[in-house]
């Protein structure tokens, strides 16, 4: 059992209704299935809705116009998580805000887990990381691209092999009045236009995208990208040390790991997949997907299966019992 630190003490939170499904796989619901706040949320999209075998829901949202090209995405997770889970690298940074529930991370390694109370910003990642929640959970996040998570929190977004950084360790005091603003919402997309104007007044400065928003027209090879952004490779690869704090190979490495794992695995073959996403061979894709997964690509599907993990969260990855 690994020991427990705790950044803060835990206060009392306000009590939530618990969600409860019988529904045993996701599906996408009509925006008449989602109770909505207008008044407050008129300028969010109609949302995606989807419902987990674990009594968990996930409504996500593209971004308003508020913030939209900043902030590729804001969701709401709630429900009855079981057990251990893992949640595997993105090619992006996301904050979290908690409103319920005990949270603990860890990085796999002996050691101790760390108990987070406000949320946390989950930076680009190395590897797996692997969480538990005690008690219901109901989570408030925002997706958005390494530059942009630079230009709010500083340079060099990238774990390291680290756990989560605590939200109350980056924003100070404001990590428990933007979560009091956040539980005074009745409706999820009132809480998710909360989060939205929160970050909107952070990102009054235009960002400057810096990276390409799209990966196929340069492939996954660092000299198209490095063409692409007018700049030698020496260049590239100062530029991406300095503001970023990895390399371009890595960055492209993760967002090739990304879109495989949003390929459909079950259906196609992996030597297929290897030659969609530029890998030399089918075992090069398996190198790279245990070095991102911590596990081959045959053990990730099993496990998945196993507990009916939905394809529509890729990243998310029961343990098993």
């Amino acid at each position: 059992m690994n020991d427990v630190h705790t950044g803060a003490g835990m206060n009392a939170m306000q009590p939530e209704q618990a969600f409860v499904s019988t529904v045993l796989t996701w599906k996408r619901c009509t925006s008449a299935n989602v109770p909505i706040d207008v008044a407050r949320a008129s300028d969010i999209s109609c949302p995606q809705r989807f419902v987990y075998a674990y009594s968990m829901e996930m409504t996500v949202v593209d971004a308003p116009r508020s913030i939209a090209g900043r902030v590729a995405a804001l969701w709401s997770l709630r429900g009855n998580p079981q057990g251990e889970y893992s949640g595997l690298p993105k090619p992006f940074v996301e904050l979290v805000v908690s409103l319920q529930g005990h949270h603990f991370w860890h990085n796999g390694e002996q050691g101790s887990s760390l108990e987070f109370e406000y949320g946390w910003l989950m930076p680009i990642q190395n590897g797996p990381r692997f969480a538990t929640t005690i008690g219901s959970l109901h989570l408030i996040g925002a997706r958005m691209p390494v530059d942009t998570a630079c230009a709010l929190f500083g340079p060099g977004i990238h774990d390291h092999g680290s756990l989560p950084v605590p939200l109350d360790c980056l924003i100070g005091h404001e990590a428990a009045l933007l979560r009091e603003q956040l539980i005074e919402q009745q409706y999820t997309l009132a809480q998710l236009r909360v989060l939205a104007s929160w970050l909107s007044g952070r990102l009054s400065d235009p960002v400057s995208r810096v990276l390409p928003a799209a990966i196929a027209p340069i492939g996954w090879r660092a000299d198209r990208l490095a063409g692409a952004m007018g700049l030698s490779m020496r260049g590239l690869r100062r530029h991406f040390r300095q503001r970023f704090g990895i390399g371009p190979k890595f960055w492209l490495q993760l967002n090739r790991f990304d879109r495989v794992l949003s390929a459909n695995m079950r259906r196609d073959s992996l030597a297929a997949l290897a030659a969609d996403f530029g890998f030399s061979d089918q075992s090069h894709l398996t190198t790279e997907f245990r070095r991102f997964a911590g596990r081959p690509p045959s053990e990730y599907l099993k496990t998945r299966a196993s507990h009916a993990a939905p394809d529509a969260a890729p990243h998310f990855v029961p343990d098993e019992d």
